[in-house]
């Protein structure tokens, strides 16, 4: 995928905003375009205080993508950036939290990862509620990038990897502790970790996922998402 950000240094882009906290977008004078990338927020891992179990990552932020006409945006437009998620807490078999969810107005949106939670064997990223695509536009090739994200590693698994959004966590168990997944547009997952009351990694912004942690350090925190506006 093209990194656009190389045009607003080149005169291509009238307009470049990146906001890695909330705040508000204001549409610049006499532009035509604006096209939208937003990340949410990563999951948090597991803890497990057993030594000889095993905990699973939190899922990466979803990373979707979407070109509007500039007369689709209001002058000033509500950014939100999903909070990455807590991992879980050290002293006992505890979830990590999911990730925010990431807002541009009311036009778009990007889904915070799911926490790890013990009780599954697959941690996907939160799915998506009916009702995601907007109701002001029906241009065929609006969405540039399917929406995406990197799924928290199970046990003996690492985090999945992913282009737009956020990478998963690593697992990890007794016998190995396994790399977060890696993300080419977001945030890498933090890494499994099995040392003894050692944190699992936590995931790099924006969106990745937090990593698993056996013998009791507290599961990785997942990473706060992110928006970056161009417009022409």
């Amino acid at each position: 995928m093209a990194n656009l950000s190389d045009f607003s240094n080149s005169g291509g882009v009238a307009d470049y905003q990146e906001f890695l906290t909330s705040g508000t977008w204001t549409k610049p004078e006499g532009c035509s375009f604006v096209y939208v990338e937003a990340i949410g927020g990563g999951g948090g891992g597991m803890n497990d205080s057993g030594a000889a179990s095993g905990a699973s990552g939190g899922a990466g932020g979803e990373g979707v993508s979407c070109l509007f006409q500039a007369s689709e945006l209001e002058g000033a437009e509500t950014v939100a950036v999903g909070a990455g998620g807590s991992g879980g807490a050290s002293g006992g078999v505890n979830a990590g939290s999911a990730g925010g969810t990431t807002t541009f107005g009311a036009h778009l949106s990007a889904v915070g990862g799911s926490g790890s939670n013990s009780n599954r064997n697959d941690y996907t990223p939160i799915p998506r509620a009916a009702g995601f695509y907007p109701s002001d536009s029906e241009q065929a090739m609006k969405y540039l990038v399917f929406p995406q994200a990197g799924y928290g590693g199970v046990y003996t698994t690492a985090g999945g990897a992913c282009i737009n959004g956020g990478g998963g966590g690593g697992g990890c168990t007794s016998a190995g502790s396994f790399a977060g997944g890696v993300s080419t547009c977001g945030g890498n997952g933090g890494g499994g970790v099995h040392t003894a009351s050692t944190k699992g990694g936590n995931g790099a912004a924006p969106g990745g996922g937090g990593g698993g942690s056996t013998n009791d350090g507290g599961g990785g925190d997942g990473a706060v998402g992110r928006v970056r506006v161009w417009a022409w």
